[in-house]
């Protein structure tokens, strides 16, 4: 697919910086490779520095020469809109072309990312349909189908332990905690600049940056619009309706919780088969 004259002029640090503005903008840093937002370690920094910091060993560098690992994922000043690219970078909004397979009534945002080589980000999922658009750098992806994630939470004695506890890393992590992370089915890929990569909703992924990166990311709904959070800004906010049930979830188990371990197991039991049996795909 063109994906326009991004992916040549961009190689160009100077023109690239001139297009992103010298501002200060907030991005993530870390002293570890893993990006995963638990930790707030926002900074002020300007792209121009991220940018330049490529350079001191090649544009695309493969080693990180700062002190720390830098991540932007572009927000608008306005936090009550969402991020679109093409309003939000003029300067070089009119070198990316967007893929015509996406339906225009439908999309809901799209984000300029960039990152500093070796920087991780962590396995999460979106509830939107996104295509990755690679213009600078190389990124590899570990995608994960959504029928994996029993195997990707951490496991307690055989019991989740919490059910958010989702492996941050699929490239190193303690099998002790994620046993049957090793048997989930995964797909690898390596991006190139001028590579698209399309991740439907619910794919469970995690990204490093092999390489000083600049990509774009688009998203659009599938559903109707009722289905999505109203306060969705990058779409992985969980779904309206299953938000709904999961909180009907914490109340069952509140009130199985009251009964003794005897009875309660029994009840569980029966509960999850009624769940597995009505809304489970094999």
């Amino acid at each position: 697919m063109d994906m326009g004259c991004c992916v040549d002029k961009w190689r160009n640090s100077s023109y690239l910086i001139q297009g992103l503005g010298k501002d200060a903008v907030s991005m993530q840093t870390s002293a570890v490779p893993l990006i995963d937002f638990k930790q707030k370690n926002f900074q002020k920094k300007s792209l121009e520095s991220l940018v330049e910091g490529s350079k001191l060993c090649g544009y695309n560098c493969t080693r990180n020469v700062t002190r720390d690992f830098s991540y932007f994922r572009a927000t608008p000043r306005n936090r009550s809109t969402l991020p679109d690219f093409w309003k939000q970078w003029p300067g070089i909004a009119n070198d990316v072309h967007k893929p015509d397979f996406i339906p225009s009534e439908k999309v809901f945002s799209s984000v300029l990312r960039i990152s500093s080589a070796g920087t991780v980000l962590f396995m999460h999922y979106d509830v939107m349909d996104n295509v990755l658009l690679q213009i600078c750098g190389r990124k590899e992806v570990i995608l994960f189908p959504p029928k994996e994630i029993d195997k990707l939470q951490q496991t307690y004695f055989g019991v989740p332990k919490k059910s958010n506890d989702l492996l941050c890393d699929p490239r190193c992590y303690d099998a002790r905690r994620y046993p049957l992370a090793g048997e989930a089915k995964r797909w690898e890929c390596h991006l190139n600049p001028g590579d698209l990569l399309f991740i439907p909703a619910f794919w469970l992924h995690s990204v490093k940056s092999l390489e000083f990166s600049v990509s774009v990311n688009i998203f659009w709904r599938r559903l109707p619009t009722d289905n999505y959070d109203k306060k969705d800004m990058f779409g992985n906010r969980d779904l309206v309706f299953a938000r709904r049930a999961d909180e009907g979830v914490s109340k069952a188990i509140r009130l199985l919780s009251r009964l003794p371990a005897y009875y309660r197991d029994f009840y569980a039991r029966r509960f999850i088969r009624k769940l597995r049996e009505v809304l489970i795909e094999d």
